[in-house]
Parts: C-alpha cells; structure tokens; sequence
C-alpha cells in the first residue's frame, strides 16, 4: 500500500505506481511499515505500506532547487511558507526533463524524452485540543514511447516518433484531529484522488488508450488509551471506526462502493508488541461482503534490528 498524508493513493495499474511522481522536494519524510504494523489501515495492508507524508514549509522560509545531470536531465523547484491568523500555510512547485532519454528499442536511434510538472499546497491550523490539515497535490508526466512495430522481419520494439504516455495525478485530503479527554482522540479523514493515462501507439496498428480511475474516501478513526506506563513505555490501545470508499472509472463506467466498520488493538509491553485488527467489508458489487482480520507480534532486539511474525486475511 501506498499512500501521501494517509490517504491511499489509487492508480490505473494495481503494482505499478510509480514513486517517481512524489519527488524529494515534495517530500518531509517516508514512513516504511511492515507487515500490518500499520494502525491507520491495518488488514488493508496486510503485506506493508509505503506511506508519503508531504512538504509543509515553515513561516517566511524558501525552498530552491535546481541540479542537472546525464541524458541532458534538468529539474528545479520552488517554495515558500507563511503563517497568519488563519494558519499555516506552503507550497511547492517544480518541474523535471530530459531532454536525450534512452531508447527502449532494439533499433535506438531515437531518444525518449520525459517530462513532470507537479505543484503541492498544504494548509494547518492548531486549536487547543485538536488540529486541521489539509493538503492537495497534482502531478502530470509526459514521455515519449517506443512501440511494437517489425525489425529485421520480426516482431520487436521499435523506435516511434509519435507513441506517447501521460499520466495526470490529483490527490487532495482533509483531516480533523481532536481530543475530547486524555484517553479519546478522533479523527476524520476525507480525501480524493483521481488518476488519469492517455496512451498511443501507431506502429503496426494505431492505437489510442484513456482510463481515469478516481476514489472517493471518509475514514473516522477513534484511538482510546486504556493503559499507559510512563517510566515503561507500557500501553494499551483499542481503535474503532469506520471506512468509506467509492472507486469508479469514468471511461468504462465501472463503480464500487465499500463502507467497512473496523475495530484494532495494540498492546506494548517493553520490547514487545502485539496488534489484533478485524474489519468487515459491505460492498454494493459481484464481489460481496468480506470480512478480513491480520494479527501480528513483533519484538525490538537493538536500535536496528526488530523482529516481527505476522498473518491475516485480505481481500481486493
């Protein structure tokens, strides 16, 4: 699972998501989970999770990035950051190019160039006992193809001055924090993101391709401290919520709708720790209802080393 400020990214592809979209620049910190370690989204990502979490530039502070490289390759980027009343606020924006890529085909004669604009705001506001942050995010990549065609009387790839792919990213959330005692914290997530490839190939026979797939997401989240030992580190937690997710393509007008009320346990004991997460799926599809669980322990042996075991059942 990949996902930027929590919110999990969905692309035309199911595996082949390209990290390359969400550059440095854009970037705070990459959280790597293993195995369903993950409290946000559990038995979703029974297998771990790549999680994104984006730039927020602190008041009057400037970003600037320019370097270039081999295969003529230039990127650059800009931000800047300011506070007020009304909250925090940044932005990013940069762009990539080469301007000689490589070419794929057996025949190369050709270069492949690319292209990537992307732009990225964020907004926090802080209260007392909670917070606002909301953040959107737009990314679109242009790159020239190779496409099948014949060489030396044979199927192969072949150099192609007209083939091209483009791909075009939004994704935008808003997330409410707040804390209503010392032991109840809530959060609600709601979130869009929409994936959008056109592709053609002229070789052999032309062909023009469009898939935008888009999700629309609410997730409410409620985390309960039933135990803690400060001098330990000791705790006990038990989350409860519920998941909304509708996903449609809007060019071979497929839909699904999943609500799925969940429940998870977490339980810290020194080095050890032991999580429990139990969700069930109520989808209006041929696929139906599903109920999926994961469990998993896990044990920190140094600062670098953390053993873990863990299982479950997903379904997608």
């Amino acid at each position: 699972m990949l996902t930027l400020d929590g919110f999990p990214l969905f692309g035309n592809f199911t595996g082949a998501y390209s990290l390359s979209h969400y550059p440095l620049d854009t970037l705070d910190q990459v959280l790597i989970t293993r195995g369903n370690g993950d409290d946000w989204h559990g038995s979703r990502s029974l297998g771990g999770g790549i999680h994104l979490h984006t730039k927020k530039i602190g008041n009057k502070e400037t970003l600037l990035h320019l370097e270039g490289g081999s295969y003529d390759a230039i990127s650059g980027s800009i931000g800047h950051g300011f506070s007020n009343d009304l909250g925090g606020f940044s932005g990013v924006i940069g762009h990539n190019s080469i301007f000689q890529g490589m070419s794929q085909a057996q025949n190369g004669n050709e270069h492949d160039n690319y292209g990537m604009t992307h732009a990225l705001g964020n907004w926090v506001k802080k209260f007392d006992n909670g917070s606002l942050f909301a953040s959107l995010y737009f990314v679109r990549s242009d790159e020239d193809m190779d496409a099948p065609g014949y060489w030396k009387n044979r199927l192969a790839w072949t150099d192609n001055k007209q083939s091209y792919l483009s791909d075009e990213t939004w994704v935008t959330q808003l997330k409410s924090n707040y804390s209503f005692y010392q032991n109840w914290n809530t959060t609600l997530q709601l979130g869009f993101t929409q994936d959008r490839q056109k592709m053609l190939t002229t070789l052999i026979t032309p062909d023009y391709f469009v898939s935008s797939n888009q999700l629309f997401l609410v997730d409410w989240r409620n985390t309960h401290n039933i135990y803690q030992n400060v001098k330990s580190d000791n705790q006990a937690l038990f989350m409860w919520g519920i998941n909304a997710q509708h996903q449609q393509n809007i060019n071979y007008f497929v839909t699904q709708s999943i609500i799925s009320p969940n429940i998870r346990s977490e339980f810290t004991h020194g080095d050890w720790k032991f999580t429990v997460d139990n969700r069930f799926d109520i989808a209006n599809s041929v696929y139906g209802n599903h109920n999926a669980f994961s469990f998993g322990l896990s044990r920190n042996v140094n600062s670098t080393m953390n053993l873990y075991i863990n299982g479950g059942k997903g379904y997608r």
